[in-house]
C-alpha cells in the first residue's frame, strides 16, 4: 500500500489580510489538514511559515500547533520545518511535544514506518544567506546521502531557480539564495517546498520523474497574491514508482476590488 501524504506550507497564522481583516489563515490551515483529521494520510509535512511571526501572539501559536496536533492524533506523522518568518526558529510549545509530530529545528532526517514502507524525510530550517555556499553542507548534515530510506523526501524553505512569483510572473534566474534546480539530488522521490507562495511545480533538469512542488500559501498574503489559488497538495509515494499528487483548492478571504 503506497503512503498517503499531504503536503502544505506558508500558514502565517496570525498575519493580517492584505484585503483588510483577519483573513482565513487559521481557518484555512485547518480545512487544509481535514484529511488528516478523517484518517485519510499518513504522513503531513508542512514547509514552513506555519505562523507569521518570529514572536507570535502564545494564542496564534497554540492555533496552529493545536491543528498539527489534531492531525497527529488522529494518526498521521507531522513533519514540519521552521521558515523565514519565524527567522528560522519555532517558539517552543508543549503542543509540538506529540510523538508523531516532528521537528526539523536543525539539518536532520526523520525516518518513519508508515504502510509498511520505511520512508526518510531530509531537510533543514531557512537559510537566510549564502544558501548556495551552504546547501550541500546542509543536506550532508541532515544524513544525505549516507541514510537514505526506501522513500526519500526532501522538505524546504527555500526559493529554487525557475520559481515564479507575482502578477506579472517574475521568475527567480540565480543569486546566493536561489538553489539551482539541478543541485538537488536526482535520488529524492519527492521535493516539498514552501516559501514561494504560488503553487507550481518545477521540473528537475535530470530527473524528469522528481517532481519539485511548491504547495503554495494556503491564504493570501500580499496584494500580488490576490489573483492566485491557494491551497494544498495530497498525494501517494511509494518505492520505484513516481509520486501521485494532486493540488486542492482552498477558499480565502474576500479581496476587495481595485
Amino acid at each position: 500500500m503506497p503512503i498517503r501524504f499531504l503536503h502544505l506550507a506558508d500558514s502565517h497564522v496570525g498575519a493580517r489580510h492584505p484585503g483588510g481583516g483577519a483573513g482565513s489563515y487559521l481557518a484555512n490551515l485547518r480545512a487544509a489538514l481535514a484529511p488528516a483529521r478523517r484518517g485519510e494520510v499518513d504522513l503531513v509535512l508542512h514547509a514552513g511559515d506555519l505562523v507569521h511571526r518570529s514572536r507570535p501572539l502564545p494564542r496564534r501559536l497554540a492555533e496552529g500547533a493545536a491543528a498539527l496536533l489534531e492531525a497527529a492524533e488522529c494518526g498521521a506523522d507531522v513533519v514540519l520545518l521552521p521558515g523565514n518568518h519565524e527567522r528560522s526558529l519555532l517558539p517552543a510549545t508543549l503542543l509540538l511535544a506529540h510523538r508523531r509530530i516532528h521537528l526539523l529545528d536543525r539539518p536532520r532526517r526523520v525516518v518513519l514506518r508508515l504502510s509498511g514502507i520505511d520512508v526518510a524525510v531530509f531537510g533543514f530550517p531557512f537559510v537566510r544567506q549564502d544558501l548556495r555556499g551552504r546547501f550541500e553542507g546542509c543536506l550532508a548534515a541532515a544524513g544525505w546521502p549516507r541514510d537514505r530510506a526506501a522513500v526519500n523526501v526532501l522538505l524546504l524553505h527555500q526559493t529554487l531557480d525557475g520559481a515564479r512569483v507575482g502578477p506579472s510572473g517574475h521568475t527567480f534566474r540565480g543569486g546566493p539564495d536561489v538553489i539551482p534546480r539541478a543541485w538537488i539530488p536526482a535520488s529524492f522521490d519527492y521535493a516539498a517546498l514552501g516559501h514561494i507562495h504560488r503553487h507550481q511545480i518545477l521540473r528537475h533538469p535530470e530527473a524528469p520523474d522528481l517532481p519539485l512542488v511548491y504547495a503554495g500559501s494556503t491564504e493570501r498574503t500580499s496584494r500580488a497574491e490576490r489573483f492566485e489559488a491557494k491551497g494544498f497538495v495530497t498525494g501517494t509515494l511509494e518505492p520505484g514508482s513516481p509520486p501521485g499528487y494532486l493540488f486542492t483548492v482552498l477558499p480565502g478571504a474576500a479581496y476587495p476590488s481595485g
